[in-house]
């Protein structure tokens, strides 16, 4: 179970750094740009996330990971995984796993070839961390690819932030001008309406705006990043749920 909550605090922190990506820069956008969650998470009521605001968002939302994961998998309602449930649980997510990350042309299963790359991939891995040469990842060779992996996304992290920054910062001071960030939210705006308000009517309806919210929590979950830098495929620290 404690591998379950890394890795939904995981996926969990690639969601909210989107939320969090003008802020943490220093760039946050203005109050009345903030979507519903991004008020909740910011209690003062400040306008920007603090690092005790975001360690607080951060363990809310993966304990409600944690709770969904318990419900869906615990068959007899005891409130606990037993060994077969984790053995089911890991398994699912494995297979999702592998899906996201090696099914290339998204047909929903993996092709011999798409087996035959994640086969390869796997066996890289073990071959640069195996240090003994033992075929298979101590505790100790473990612990060294979780730590280049977390290097990784906060390598991947910073530069998705400073792309976008740059994407935006047109008179190249290195940060976001009021103009700036209103003209940022104009154009990720434009580009969720683009993608997501399939009537046509020139704002998102609730179900456009939750198709829109899975997009991107599909996006982060599978450590993707959009054109620009940021965390999804239209370009978007967060669905705006007021002013469309």
């Amino acid at each position: 179970m404690k591998t379950l909550i890394k890795l939904l605090c995981v996926a969990t922190l690639m969601s909210l750094t989107t939320v969090c990506l003008a802020e943490s820069s220093g760039n946050g956008y203005g109050k009345k740009h903030h979507s519903k969650r991004f008020r909740k998470m910011d209690r003062d009521g400040d306008g920007k996330l603090s690092k005790k605001e975001r360690q607080a968002a951060r363990k809310a939302r993966c304990e409600a990971r944690r709770k969904k994961m318990r419900e869906r998998f615990d068959k007899d309602g005891d409130g606990e995984l037993s060994k077969v449930e984790k053995k089911t649980m890991r398994k699912t997510m494995r297979k999702r796993h592998m899906l996201r990350k090696f099914d290339a042309n998204k047909d929903g299963k993996l092709s011999e070839e798409e087996k035959n790359t994640a086969k390869a991939a796997h066996e890289a891995v073990v071959k640069k961390y195996d240090k003994d040469g033992d075929g298979k990842l101590s505790k100790d060779e473990r612990k060294a690819l979780r730590a280049d992996m977390k290097a990784k996304r906060q390598a991947e992290k910073k530069a998705r932030r400073e792309a976008f920054v740059k994407k935006y910062d047109t008179d190249g001071d290195g940060k976001l001008s009021k103009e700036e960030k209103k003209a940022a939210h104009q154009a990720i705006k434009q580009k969720m309406l683009e993608k997501f308000d399939k009537d046509g009517d020139g704002k998102l309806s609730k179900e456009e705006k939750k198709a829109a919210r899975k997009a991107r929590e599909r996006r982060s979950r599978g450590l993707g990043a959009g054109e620009d830098g940021s965390d999804d495929d239209f370009g978007t620290p967060a669905p705006p749920d007021d002013d469309m």
